[in-house]
């Protein structure tokens, strides 16, 4: 009895250690496997990000060109800022293959060790030059690498719950159970496998091109760590739709804004030339005015930009508030007169840290929205204060206001309501200030109602 007792416990022992290092094989295999494809998909995924970057920039350098018709009038600072927002340096050599000289901001402390990405510049189907963009050293995002951790956490807590499962199993039903525990693990196994398939799926997708990979999240059943997963690839994929869907709008916004001023120039300018119209002072006032239209769009486009990429100019400080607002107020004032508008204003001194120069043109913005949105009689106010969220400006008018369903829009690039009515303006005012704040660490608020007024704060960082 006694010898076939250790003859069971040592088959136990046996079985007990066979399905633990079946178990460790496997799930560890599965890890390698998973993290080798999320790795080359990931990477796959940032060489197609590279390659659009260089696309953009060829295209942004080719409209230079042609504006100029030489490399050596055009702003290649630009240039470089684009360069600069895509983690690159940029180098521009000229069909001789002299290179170009470009200015270039502050390196990171990474270096440009990345890929090279080689891109022509074509003008009129003629070869005028080549840029070179050095990418910096590759640094996952946060979503990359929060879903290459995830993979690795499920693996891990896999293992763990794998190896548990196999030796409470093993050691409980001993020999003759071995083949019922071996039906329960494969089926462990799988239940791992299945949802760690469809999130590396989804990842394919994506890196293939398709925006609208996305994974059910409730067909995830493998622990808390998976579903995470799948609900932070959702957040990057609709991050990236987003962005998509932004680049498209610009694009569409801005040929709209453009479209109207350059059919009345072409119009009016082919009519002179026929005979149609004889060169009088109001037709050469027209072409003035739509003249002037096109430079107040290419220059509203400009400050955007130069807002949207501040994080390279910012250059804050410890600044008293009211000191810098009053100076703007002071400024816009002969405006506010001239329009028969009250300008009031309650400074309270306050610290900040922020770039005064980046305040001013924000202030600047908001009371020049004020000013053409409050009839005459009207009557703006500004204040500074803080609380316990930090120091804030506000600006209040008790002018014509925004209705509610044109709230949400209010900083939406090149976004007119209804409300704005035959108002001059391109409508990205408002996103200016707000790139400018998010860049100096604050925020900016929009409270409103139809026919009574708006009031907009600016949260700054202390």
């Amino acid at each position: 009895m006694a010898s076939k007792g250790r003859v069971g416990a040592s088959i136990r022992t046996r079985i007990t250690l066979s399905f633990a290092l079946g178990a460790l094989v496997v799930v560890a295999l599965l890890i390698g496997i998973v993290e080798w494809s999320a790795r080359g998909d990931l990477a796959t995924l940032a060489n197609q990000q590279h390659q659009r970057a260089a696309d953009n920039i060829a295209d942004v350098a080719k409209d230079a060109y042609e504006a100029n018709h030489s490399w050596s009038s055009v702003d290649l600072s630009e240039l470089s800022a684009i360069a600069s927002d895509f983690r690159a340096t940029l180098r521009i050599v000229d069909t001789s293959g002299h290179g170009i000289p470009v200015p270039h901001g502050q390196l990171p402390a990474s270096g440009v060790n990345g890929p090279v990405i080689k891109h022509d510049v074509d003008v009129s189907g003629k070869k005028v030059g080549v840029i070179f963009l050095h990418f910096y050293s590759y640094v996952p995002r946060a979503a990359e690498e929060n879903l290459r951790n995830s993979l690795v956490s499920a693996g891990i807590y896999g293992l763990v719950i794998s190896l548990v499962v196999s030796l409470v199993l093993a050691w409980a039903f001993g020999l003759v159970m071995a083949k019922p525990v071996s039906v329960i693990a494969t089926a462990v196994r799988s239940g791992m496998a299945r949802p760690v398939n469809v999130i590396t799926t989804a990842v394919r997708s994506m890196a293939a091109g398709d925006r609208g990979a996305r994974i059910d999240e409730t067909s995830v059943r493998g622990g808390r760590e998976l579903t995470e997963l799948a609900a932070a690839f959702n957040e990057m994929a609709d991050a990236l739709a987003l962005e998509d869907n932004l680049r498209r709008s610009l694009v569409a916004d801005v040929a709209h804004e453009l479209r109207t001023p350059l059919a009345i120039l072409r119009a009016t300018s082919e009519s002179l030339a026929d005979g149609s119209f004889s060169p009088r002072s109001d037709t050469f006032s027209s072409l003035h005015e739509e003249v002037l239209r096109l430079s107040r769009t290419v220059e509203d486009l400009e400050s955007l930009s130069t807002a949207e990429a501040a994080h390279l100019s910012i250059h804050t400080e410890e600044i008293d508030v009211s000191t810098c607002v009053a100076h703007s107020v002071e400024s816009m004032r002969p405006q506010f007169s001239a329009a028969g508008i009250e300008l009031q204003s309650d400074l309270r001194p306050i610290k900040a840290s922020a770039d005064p120069v980046r305040l001013d043109q924000m202030i600047a913005n908001l009371l020049s929205n004020s000013l053409k949105f409050t009839p005459s009689g009207g009557e703006v106010t500004i204040t500074t204060a803080s609380d316990e969220n930090g120091p804030r400006i506000e600006v209040t008018d008790n002018g014509r206001g925004i209705s509610p369903e044109d709230l949400p829009h209010v900083f939406d690039r090149f976004w007119r309501g209804e409300s704005a009515g035959s108002t001059p303006g391109s409508g990205i005012g408002l996103a200016i200030v707000r790139a400018l704040a998010e860049a100096q660490d604050g925020y900016v608020e929009v409270s409103s109602e139809l026919g009574t007024g708006t009031k907009v704060t600016i949260r700054l960082a202390r």
